[in-house]
């Protein structure tokens, strides 16, 4: 077989396994139920980080969760996966204001550079802005221990 004959029959192959898997249902996005919902899913990422209680966002998408330290967490959908993050001083650069009922975070971790959380208004954006405060604070660092050289 012909080198772009076997290309066009891959690519083909490809197309034809994706839209069958959407067809199916696996590339709906996963939405939360509640907050307990959101609490469950956290601690079984988590299972070493208090998770104490949860903020949904508006699309079920996300949920922003407090934890017993005094960290928040994050949780949110990946496709069909959820992606839980525990967001200690200086996890987040930056927090923007996308419009009313969106909101955008900057994260330090290149792992996942950036998120887009939609809202349900402008109160709950506030809200979500101030519990994140403390993960947009530099970490505090301590004194410098200098070892002797000999």
């Amino acid at each position: 077989m012909p080198l772009p004959v076997f290309i066009a029959v891959g690519l083909a192959a490809c197309a034809v396994i994706a839209a069958y898997a959407h067809w199916l249902g696996r590339s709906a996005r996963q939405t939360l139920s509640d907050t307990e919902d959101a609490l469950r899913l956290f601690q079984a990422a988590c299972p070493d980080l208090e998770a104490r209680q949860a903020r949904l966002a508006g699309d079920r998408h996300a949920a922003l969760v407090m934890l017993e330290n005094g960290d928040a967490g994050l949780l949110y959908a990946m496709g069909s996966k959820w992606m839980a993050r525990d967001l200690p001083a200086g996890s987040v650069k930056a927090v923007k204001r996308l419009s009313a009922n969106r909101l955008r975070l900057i994260l330090a971790d290149y792992t996942m550079p950036r998120l887009t959380i939609a809202l349900a208004d402008e109160n709950e954006r506030e809200r979500w802005i101030e519990a994140m405060e403390n993960a947009a604070r530099p970490p505090e660092r301590g004194p410098i221990e200098r070892k002797a050289t000999a």
